[in-house]
């Protein structure tokens, strides 16, 4: 066994090797490559009862028992033995005392069943065709109807399902839990390469409509009022009864809430802005860069371009806490539409490096990716990046990075700035690239302006994937990054 330091100091177990998908990860990111974790810690309360159906190595399961407290309780089903033993050795290193673990695996009968181990233990599934060689485990299901009765649950605020093809049976076997129960559910709506949207149907028929998450901003929007990202891989449902609290705790926007004309709306608040002042006064100069560039931009009147202008006035909108969130999601849509007619029209400046900022925070994983490495594409053709425009960094982070001589390394900067965010964006993890980005991670460490994941990046691939010969354990790896 080998421990990781996790999440705000969370003691971790996994198996002793770099070839295991958690344990890369969690080195690599320090936390779950998964945004929703973000968004529970804002949803989750002390006190609070939660069910993870396929805890696996318990990354789910340990950051939600630490947010619920001693008074709150959470239910972790685990069916894989191997796996499970790992999980039960950090919940006691931890000292969570208020974890119950259950060796069955959650479908909608009681009976045996055969599991598919593979490799990684995050995709074991339950399988009626198992091949002669294919390792497999016998395991106990359970059905959450039943559940309900053996644990005596009544007030369940939480579930997280990422069962590999039983959410389905989950449903059909827990129809009476989940109408005497309204929690919060976390559901794997992407199998493999397709979406499942037949599970959107399903728990609509028993009354739970579904949201996904809105990165940026850390709130559920109604899951078709924008296109699903192939990048997607949870969607969230309820009741109409818990998204009524949530909206109340403005953590949700119900389908009803949305307005439709609130283009005008914004319109005539951005009128109202630079009629009583000059457009650039509104720009945060704490920001580093817009410090910089803030001069120029007032004298580049030939690139001023009042849609542009006004995409950045509705991004900025978006993250003011005195606007409702349903005002700072409907401004942040807005933005993205205004933002992609223009990139449309002509997409040879910054604004493409606005337009990955803003359809990351939305979800759309995959344009800010496109976004940005059709700008990089515009950078290697000229070696000139045209900065007169006012724009967005590709990411919120990136504002408060420090430039010794922005005249000189401006250009360096974004491109740092454009290759960091394609490189951790492309990917949910270098695990899953490779070796193939090793190049890039090289130039963007030679950039300057990298931060420590690039650097983790670096090593881990290294160790792992250019030394396939090699069967590299995590002890090997710790001692050699800290040498």
């Amino acid at each position: 066994m080998h421990k990781i330091i996790f999440s705000n100091d969370i003691n971790i177990f996994v198996p002793n090797t770099l070839k295991n998908m958690t344990n890369y990860i969690l080195l690599e990111q320090l936390n779950w490559f998964e945004e929703e974790i973000n968004f529970l810690s804002k949803f989750i309360l002390k006190g609070n009862n939660i069910i993870d159906i396929g805890a696996n190595y318990g990354v789910y399961t340990l950051v939600l028992s630490k947010l619920i407290g001693t008074k709150g309780h959470i239910y972790s089903f685990e069916p894989c033995t191997t796996t499970r033993k790992f999980l039960k050795k950090s919940i006691t290193e931890n000292n969570f005392k208020n974890v119950t673990i259950d060796n069955r695996g959650v479908s909608n009968s009681n009976k045996k069943a055969n599991l598919s181990l593979n490799k990684h233990s995050e995709i074991n599934h339950v399988s009626h065709d198992l091949d002669d060689d294919s390792p497999y485990e016998e395991i106990i299901l359970c059905n959450l109807d039943d559940c309900r009765k053996f644990y005596e649950w009544k007030d369940i605020d939480f579930i997280k399902i990422d069962a590999e093809g039983q959410e389905s049976n989950i449903i059909k076997g827990g129809k009476d839990f989940f109408n005497y129960n309204s929690p919060l559910i976390q559901y794997e709506v992407k199998d493999k390469s397709s979406f499942n949207l037949n599970l959107i149907k399903q728990f609509k028929s028993i009354g739970y409509d579904t949201y996904r998450l809105i990165p940026g901003l850390d709130i559920l929007a109604p899951w078709d009022d924008i296109e699903l990202d192939e990048y997607i891989l949870n969607l969230f449902c309820c009741k109409p009864d818990k998204a009524k609290k949530l909206e109340k705790d403005k953590l949700l926007i119900r389908k009803n809430s949305l307005n439709f004309d609130s283009h005008k709306n914004f319109n005539a608040l951005y009128d109202k802005l630079i009629l009583e002042n000059n457009f650039f006064d509104f720009i945060n100069t704490n920001i580093p860069y817009n410090n910089f560039l803030i001069p120029y931009w007032k004298k580049s009147t030939d690139f001023h371009n009042e849609d542009i202008q006004k995409s950045i006035f509705l991004y900025l909108i978006s993250h003011d806490n005195k606007y409702s969130h349903v005002i700072r999601y409907e401004s942040i849509k807005y933005s993205f539409q205004l933002l992609s007619q223009q990139c449309a029209i002509n997409s040879g400046n910054a604004r493409l490096s606005s337009l990955s900022r803003v359809s990351g925070e939305l979800g759309l994983r995959s344009t800010q990716v496109s976004s940005l490495n059709q700008l990089k594409e515009y950078i290697d053709e000229d070696n000139v990046l045209e900065l007169s425009e006012i724009f967005l960094l590709p990411e919120k982070y990136q504002e408060q990075l420090s430039v010794s001589d922005w005249n000189s390394q401006i250009l360096n900067f974004m491109i740092s700035n454009i290759l960091t965010t394609i490189e951790k964006k492309e990917y949910y993890s270098s695990f899953y690239a490779q070796d193939k980005t090793l190049g890039r991670l090289y130039l963007i460490k030679s950039l300057g302006f990298n931060d420590a994941e690039i650097i983790r990046r670096i090593n881990l691939i290294e160790k792992k994937f250019k030394n396939e010969e090699t069967i590299y354990n995590l002890d090997t790896y710790e001692q050699s990054t800290k040498s």
